[in-house]
């Protein structure tokens, strides 16, 4: 899982699993800085792998003003 910010620079990243799992809450973020989130573009994507097999991608985009 990763979210990058309007100049393409990774915001934050989730770390791969260790391990299988049958179920699993991820998140990813990171505080607000002090003065505040810098106007633009934000995109996000997750993906999820088995079997070094691509199972399920998703991408995201929110525009912060």
């Amino acid at each position: 899982m990763t979210l990058n910010g309007p100049d393409g620079v990774d915001v934050a990243n989730s770390v791969t699993l260790d391990r299988n799992k049958a179920q699993y809450l991820l998140f990813t973020g990171k505080k607000r800085p002090p003065g505040g989130w810098k106007a633009g573009m934000y995109e996000g994507s997750v993906m999820v792998t088995q079997g070094g097999k691509v199972r399920m991608e998703r991408q995201w985009r929110a525009e912060m003003r």
